[in-house]
C-alpha cells in the first residue's frame, strides 16, 4: 500500500511543474496573439479623442474623467479590441498622453465558483 501512494506521489511531483508550466505559458500565448499591435502604433501621444475614435473606427466603451468635471482635469477613454483592454489617458489639455493595454478575460469555472462561495455577498462579483 505504500508502495503505491509513493508511486502515484512521485507521479505527481513529476508532473505538476509541467502543468504550472502550461498554464502560465497559455495567457502568454495568448497575449502575444491577440494583443492589438498594429492599433497601439497608430495611436501616438499629442492625438485629439476625435482622431483616437477615429483610428479606432467606434467611439469609446468607458469613458473616465480624474477631475471634477470631464474638461477640468485629465480624462481616459477604455476600448475591448481583441481581447484586450485598451485605455488612452489624455492629459488636461485634451491630448494623448499614455496609451495602456491588458488582456480581458471572462472568468473560468473555478473563478466562478471561489466568487460564489466566498463572495456571495459582494454584488460586484456576480
Amino acid at each position: 500500500m505504500l508502495a503505491i501512494l509513493r508511486k502515484w506521489l512521485i507521479i505527481l511531483v513529476a508532473l505538476y511543474p509541467f502543468g504550472v508550466l502550461a498554464s502560465c505559458s497559455n495567457y502568454g500565448l495568448v497575449d502575444f496573439v491577440t494583443k492589438p499591435r498594429s492599433l497601439l502604433a497608430k495611436i501616438q501621444p499629442g492625438m485629439a479623442p476625435a482622431d483616437v475614435e477615429a483610428i479606432v473606427g467606434r467611439p469609446p466603451e468607458h469613458k473616465f474623467a480624474y477631475g471634477c468635471t470631464p474638461d477640468c482635469g485629465p480624462f481616459s477613454y477604455t476600448w475591448t479590441i481583441n481581447g484586450h483592454h485598451v485605455e488612452v489617458y489624455f492629459e488636461q489639455d485634451g491630448r494623448v498622453g499614455n496609451v495602456f493595454t491588458y488582456p480581458h478575460r471572462e472568468p473560468g469555472l473555478m473563478e466562478r465558483f471561489i466568487a460564489l462561495v466566498f463572495f456571495w455577498w459582494r454584488p460586484d462579483f456576480d
